[in-house]
């Protein structure tokens, strides 16, 4: 099967965002995994189907990409374009993927080096098809339909915009004078159910943003430029988001407190479990997703201004509290050495961010890494 695409939302103008998991290569990664395994299922012997990864690598854009290419350094291949292809392989099991057309640094991604030298003879990969798909890149974000939502929130203020779509759109207008907007994506013949049960109050809606929506299309930089630390994702991107990357709202509100971390250290190969009480301070159950995010205030390196790097799902009945624990791994705390050629955990202060999206942290600790 032609699943799942492990490619890299890094621009929303990307004509195939919809088939993407977002932005960030941690979710992209632990998402690509889950789906392969479910694809191919947990017998010892037997697949159910063969997951076939799409498309690598660094394809993130469709206009004229037979003859562009892809360009960035090494440590954006292990870290960014080829992180969720690794965690496809390494933890889902996946044994193909389908080579993109584009270039990776000028070299065409269907016979480049690094499908033997990387893929084959690191991760275990032993098939590659390509694949002969066409779409079109978005030369607009602007949603056309905004002068509609004036003309009806003039009439009745009591208004809400249902946008359906699997793609973001740049509607400040809305965002500062409707007083709610739903966002669902396309979810075939289920999609009129779950919009009813939650227009109706059946359900909590507990989504969350897989992308950053930037309020203007003038915020987003060139979409050839693949270097995200010019300014790209809530990890480089500076400007003060529409909606920000893991946002998303429920019928009720949630507190966060009582931090704390099973160490105050972490060295090579340790998991340090981190646990905080969430406590629902509204009238309704529902779902919340708690997110950590890190930063590296003493790195020597360049890293990004926070990243994702656990988060859970859990149900907190109406005005009661529970404990949520994530696993933090000294593995994923680790950047690529282009000098060794080798993931390496930096010495120094880590902090740690716990929120409900990238832009409302509601707790701050720190670890030391050794």
């Amino acid at each position: 099967m032609f699943a799942p695409n492990a490619d890299l939302g890094r621009d929303i103008r990307w004509g195939r965002t919809e088939e993407c998991y977002g932005e960030d290569a941690y979710l992209a990664g632990h998402l690509t995994v889950a789906y392969v395994k479910g694809l191919q299922g947990d017998h010892p012997k037997y697949w159910k189907t063969a997951s076939l990864m799409k498309h690598f690598l660094a394809n993130s854009n469709e206009n004229n990409r037979f003859i562009n290419s892809s360009d960035f350094d090494e440590r954006l291949f292990y870290e960014y374009y080829g992180y969720a292809f690794y965690k496809g392989i390494v933890e889902g099991g996946s044994r193909a993927y389908m080579a993109a057309y584009n270039k990776y640094n000028g070299i065409p991604c269907t016979v480049h080096p690094v499908l033997k030298e990387v893929t084959v003879e690191e991760w275990g990969q032993n098939h590659v098809a390509s694949d002969g798909r066409e779409e079109v890149d978005r030369q607009a974000i602007s949603l056309e339909q905004e002068d509609l939502v004036k003309l009806v929130k003039a009439v009745n203020p009591n208004t809400v915009l249902v946008l359906v779509s699997s793609f973001p759109y740049a509607i400040p207008w809305s965002k500062d004078n409707v007083p709610a907007i739903l966002h669902i994506t396309q979810s075939s013949q289920e999609l009129g159910n779950g919009f009813a049960d939650v227009i109706f109050g059946e359900l909590s809606p507990a989504g969350r943003l897989v992308q950053t929506w930037p309020a203007s299309i003038d915020e987003l930089l060139p979409i050839l430029d693949y270097n995200i630390r010019n300014g790209r994702t809530y990890m480089y991107d500076r400007h003060t988001p529409l909606f920000a990357f893991g946002h998303g709202l429920s019928y009720t509100t949630f507190e966060y407190s009582g931090l704390e971390m099973s160490k105050s250290t972490i060295k090579d190969g340790d998991v340090v479990e981190v646990t905080l009480r969430v406590t629902n301070t509204g009238a309704l159950s529902s779902d919340e997703v708690v997110q950590l995010y890190v930063r590296f205030p003493e790195s020597q390196v360049e890293q990004p201004i926070k990243a994702l790097k656990g988060f859970k799902r859990v149900h907190v009945p109406a005005g009661e509290s529970i404990f949520v624990t994530i696993p933090l791994k000294a593995d994923d705390l680790k950047y690529w050495d282009e000098e060794r050629h080798e993931f390496v955990l930096e010495k120094g202060n880590v902090e740690i961010l716990l929120g409900a999206s990238s832009a409302d942290i509601r707790l701050t600790g720190s670890i030391m890494a050794e």
